[in-house]
């Protein structure tokens, strides 16, 4: 699955936290990694941020003792159906028994067959809520939107 407005969540993402005093390092993993690539990058990562779909599995990398994933899914089904939203929640049961925690993100539009919206207030209060942004940073308010 994958995010129409991607570049517009990175941004947010890397304005948010990546910029000032105290910055944490964002980086995108791409689909064409190697598995080295894709292990090295995972097992340093603290939180992981994706839509719902093979890539979040990438999980199983990250290190149990300070690791969490920001699973963003469609607003209607997934697959396996669970829930108001019908998410597929196979990647919260594989985080918590790997010792992360978990969040979800139900965007507002889309559904398995298409690509969707990733809800950027909701991701960033997700991000707030699990991490520190840099004290300087400009943060965007949390919307109240659910």
């Amino acid at each position: 699955r994958s995010l129409i407005n991607h570049e517009e969540v990175l941004t947010g993402i890397e304005e948010a936290f990546a910029r000032g005093r105290g910055a944490r390092r964002v980086a995108v993993f791409g689909s064409h990694a190697t598995l080295a690539e894709a292990v090295a990058l995972h097992s340093a990562a603290e939180v992981l941020v994706g839509p719902h779909g093979a890539g979040v599995s990438h999980v199983l990398w990250m290190r149990p003792d300070r690791c969490h994933v920001i699973e963003i899914h469609p607003h209607s089904g997934n697959g396996h159906y669970f829930g108001k939203h019908k998410a597929n929640l196979c990647h919260a049961i594989t985080a918590l028994a790997a010792g992360c925690g978990y969040t979800p993100v139900i965007a507002d539009n889309g559904n398995e067959n298409i690509p969707f919206r990733a809800p950027l207030p909701q991701v960033l209060a997700a991000l707030r809520a699990v991490i520190q942004p840099p004290p300087d940073a400009a943060l965007p308010p949390a919307s109240t939107n659910s």
